[in-house]
């Protein structure tokens, strides 16, 4: 005779399978959403400047502005933008996306003082260099020609028997062997080019060629002298990535013009501009690190040379990478100016 209780246990067994079969299949009818399928939102992004390229956590999206971000999955995710000759404000939005959600993100796009190339012409001389007084007539007529809102010259003295060599030695020699400058008048065009000292065409082609290039660097400064102290300050803002493993900065701090009653030295020159009186933190810069979007402030002071005039010190701040002297970016203290040049480039 079959166990009763068995037979009862029996029953329960088939009456739990028939509603755990039940309930599979309304779950697989009722039209549930697959819960290993990943939930997802989106972000739309936008800024008052269109076409801003659109990062996503740090990963350039391929996409610009105004668009929308898709199959973003839920969370708190960081977008930013980018767009040559700008700086976003913020710099960057944390965003949270919801499931089934458009989330928004919006940049202000402020225009970059300083975001066109500023051409850097380093000129190596000396006061006893007798064919030197020509080069000089001819660098000092081109960079009044261009204006500082073009071109910048730093006038170096590294050969001794010299005030300005004297007044800051270390500096002079330092840049003078990182060129492996060998003799005196030399040039060289944003660490690149080498023209030919005493020829002005050569000259202006290099520049020319250089002015031609978007820089992916803006470089703002601002200076102060008290007495004999200076102070300066450079805001570095990176406008597209710069591959470089030596990125350095050099705060140069200068005399506009220098007036001796007699000549100096041996070739008979009493004039001199745009001369090198310093360069801070030190001669062989500092090392930079910097990326798209961010902005660096650099902040430095010294004490000038007693023969330095305070009124006629301004100074200039570059950015080089000093493994392939390739000179990315300058910057003045210096009021931009039209130059006589560019008006008649203009009118050509």
């Amino acid at each position: 005779m079959p166990d009763k209780h068995a037979h009862i246990l029996t029953k329960a067994v088939l009456g739990f399978l028939g509603v755990a079969l039940m309930g599979l299949a309304l779950l697989g009818g009722c039209g549930q959403q697959d819960p290993v399928q990943p939930i997802t939102g989106a972000i739309f992004v936008s800024s008052d400047t269109s076409g801003a390229a659109i990062f996503l956590d740090g990963e350039d999206s391929g996409q610009a502005t105004p668009d929308t971000l898709g199959e973003i999955s839920v969370g708190r995710h960081v977008v930013r933008v980018r767009l040559e000759g700008f700086v976003s404000t913020p710099e960057s939005l944390v965003v949270q996306v919801s499931s089934g959600q458009i989330a928004e993100a919006f940049f202000a796009m402020n225009k970059v003082a300083g975001s066109r190339r500023l051409v850097l012409l380093e000129h190596f001389t000396s006061v006893n260099c007798g064919p030197c007084p020509q080069t000089n007539r001819i660098i000092n007529g081109l960079l009044q020609d261009f204006g500082p809102a073009k071109v910048v010259g730093i006038e170096y003295h590294p050969w001794p028997a010299d005030p300005f060599y004297d007044a800051a030695n270390f500096e002079n020699i330092t840049r003078k062997n990182y060129y492996n400058i060998t003799s005196v008048p030399d040039i060289f065009v944003d660490g690149l080019a080498n023209p030919d000292p005493f020829d002005s065409l050569d000259i202006v082609e290099a520049v020319d060629a250089r002015l031609d290039q978007m820089p992916p660097l803006a470089i703002v400064v601002t200076d102060t002298v008290v007495g004999q102290s200076w102070a300066g300050t450079a805001q570095v803002i990176g406008l597209t990535d710069i591959v470089s493993s030596d990125l350095r900065g050099f705060f140069v701090v200068l005399e506009k013009e220098v007036h001796y009653s007699q000549p100096p030295g041996t070739n008979g020159e009493k004039d001199f501009y745009f001369v090198m009186r310093k360069i801070v933190p030190a001669a062989n810069g500092e090392m930079l690190n910097i990326s798209a979007g961010d902005t660096l402030t650099i902040s430095q002071e010294c004490d000038l040379h007693p023969d330095c005039d305070p009124a006629e010190i301004y100074s200039i701040y570059f950015v080089q990478d000093y493994l392939n002297k390739e000179i990315f970016q300058a910057g003045t203290s210096l009021p931009a100016e039209t130059s006589r040049f560019s008006l008649m480039r203009n009118l050509r």
